[in-house]
């Protein structure tokens, strides 16, 4: 696997490719890791839903995950249910939790269905002459309260080795940057690097960590926001092609 990242990175001159279209390859490519620390964990890391393994020493999640499996059930994902249900008692019936959490569940699935279909849909794919439903999905994210860690680089003073861990580091100000520079034209463009975020957050940070919990809930929300953002485009878009065939119905009607 290593070998095939490589290669999918490398021009085949052999001369050196510039960050952006290094991270383009990388992003289409599906042999190239996200960094060359690529770990299964860092992808199970960014699941919604908990899985079921012990949580590290001194975790201070312990009695948030407590709190969430009382209110709602196992299996309760931290961006699905503020959507789904509505905030249980302390005193909720086993039949209320039960319900609460197969509407959540129902929930995450709606969601795991809008994002495969946006695959199929032009709308996400297509490149966007006018950037500006692009910038409005970004302010949206940006202004998340989850997104606050993530508007500007990471300090390296902060973060100790994160260099060296993170091959490829972006935030939100940078998105836009590219946005505005023409290197982000589309929807899909926009959350293949929201993802990326989340996943060198979760990569350095840990799963378990308040960091992996934030990144998770961003996500959640980028996806709602990228999901409706095309969709709203959408339907725009063939409102204006429906008018315009109409237009043209109404000059050839009255040209006969």
């Amino acid at each position: 696997r290593g070998a095939s990242s490589s290669s999918a990175t490398l021009p085949s001159d052999g001369s050196q490719m510039s960050h952006f279209t290094t991270t383009e390859e990388m992003l289409t490519s599906e042999l190239t890791p996200p960094d060359r620390f690529f770990t299964v964990s860092a992808l199970l890391g960014r699941l919604r839903d908990p899985l079921d393994t012990p949580l590290p020493p001194n975790s201070t999640l312990a009695a948030l995950r407590d709190h969430q499996t009382a209110l709602y059930g196992s299996g309760s994902g931290a961006g699905g249910f503020k959507k789904a249900t509505k905030k249980l008692s302390a005193n909720a019936t086993a039949a209320e939790r039960k319900e609460a959490e197969r509407r959540a569940k129902e929930h995450l699935m709606e969601r795991q269905r809008a994002l495969l279909a946006l695959e199929s849909d032009p709308t996400y794919s297509r490149k966007l002459e006018d950037v500006t439903p692009l910038l409005a999905c970004w302010k949206r994210i940006s202004n998340h309260r989850s997104a606050a860690v993530f508007r500007k680089p990471v300090n390296p003073r902060e973060a100790p080795g994160y260099t060296d861990r993170i091959l490829f580091p972006i935030d939100l100000s940078l998105i836009r940057k590219m946005i505005a520079g023409g290197y982000v034209e589309s929807f899909q463009d926009l959350h293949r690097r929201i993802g990326l975020i989340c996943h060198n957050c979760v990569k350095y940070n840990g799963r378990e960590s308040d960091y992996g919990v934030v990144a998770r809930e961003f996500e959640a929300y980028a996806d709602d926001s990228i999901i409706d953002a095309v969709q709203r485009v959408g339907e725009a878009t063939r409102a204006m092609a429906a008018a315009a065939a109409a237009s043209a119905a109404a000059m050839e009607e009255r040209r006969n």
